[in-house]
């Protein structure tokens, strides 16, 4: 059993919440709801969540607005692609959801450097490496923030994956 720091002053904490927002985004993939969709059910599903459903709009002259239904509750975005922003909340009253491996992978996408990471809550750069068909990534700062070994796997294949697609 874990006790939320809300239990032991009195309270009942039913869940977790994190709100980033980016700036410096790519403003061609904050003005198309269905790469964000995508992009978002895929961070969502190997995070750790279960999908449910999701809706994206997008609005006139533009702007998009998106969440991913999970069991445990929500995924959402808010962006201004005028703006290069975006802004990202997840709520989840599950325990097994990884923050930070969802963060990456919005962040890799999404900013402009497109040669990030999370770790604990942070956004830090990693290297990728290309020779020929074959991509790798390593982090900048591996004494202070090491990658896990389930984190590095997930992430360099979404970014194999994602960079070699998107050239």
């Amino acid at each position: 059993m874990s006790v939320h720091p809300a239990e032991s002053s009195g309270g009942i904490a039913l869940g977790r919440q994190m709100t980033v927002e980016f700036y410096d985004c790519k403003s061609a993939i904050l003005a198309d709801a269905a790469e964000l969709e995508k992009v978002f059910l895929h961070a969502a599903e190997v995070s750790g969540a279960h999908v449910v459903d999701s809706i994206f709009h997008s609005f006139q002259p533009q702007g998009v607005s998106g969440v991913v239904v999970i069991s445990e509750s929500h995924f959402a975005v808010h962006a201004w692609p005028e703006h290069d922003y975006a802004a990202v909340d997840i709520f989840t009253c599950g325990e097994n959801i990884d923050f930070d491996i969802f963060f990456s992978i919005i962040t890799f996408v999404i900013i402009t450097k497109g040669n990030a990471y999370v770790c604990n809550g942070k956004i830090k750069d990693i290297i990728i490496v290309r020779v020929e068909d074959e991509v790798s990534i390593d982090n900048l700062e591996k004494s202070i923030c090491p990658f896990q070994p389930q984190e590095k796997e997930i992430l360099s294949s979404f970014v194999k994956q994602y960079y070699l697609n998107n050239e």
